[in-house]
């Protein structure tokens, strides 16, 4: 079964791409629906060192993500990324981007008893658009 998502997810991510004119670039990106992704991190939980695979690998379009924390934990859940690893200090309800499958990323164990929600929208677009 397809996870559906709720409107406002959909508004989010219309209004990012309008934000930042990203009209011309798929929303989806290695076949995921809609170009987004719910993750839901749970009390000790993490996310591993990684880098996205590329959204193509024949047309070399880089996978952007554009995130939304909306719900932070209790503590930990921290995201690390880049080469090397650097902390990005992300509030709840905090917008953040960056090209997932051209930097490593993790993220810390999540501690207490809440967990870690994160929205990502994700698009395809080639990697030297992203750096200008």
């Amino acid at each position: 079964m397809k996870p559906e998502y709720p409107r406002v997810a959909f508004d989010v991510f219309d209004r990012v791409v309008d934000q930042y004119s990203l009209g011309g670039y798929a929303k989806q990106a290695n076949g995921v629906k809609d170009g987004m992704i719910v993750v839901c991190t749970k009390p000790q939980g993490d996310t591993y060192l990684h880098t996205d695979p590329m959204a193509d690998r024949v047309g070399g379009l880089a996978a952007v993500t554009f995130n939304v924390l909306v719900q932070a934990p209790e503590s930990g859940g921290e995201l690390f990324l880049g080469d090397p690893l650097q902390l990005i200090d992300i509030e709840e309800r905090e917008l953040h981007c960056y090209a997932a499958s051209a930097h490593q990323h993790k993220v810390t164990p999540v501690e207490g008893d809440r967990c870690r929600y994160m929205w990502i929208f994700r698009v395809a677009m080639p990697l030297t658009d992203w750096e200008q």
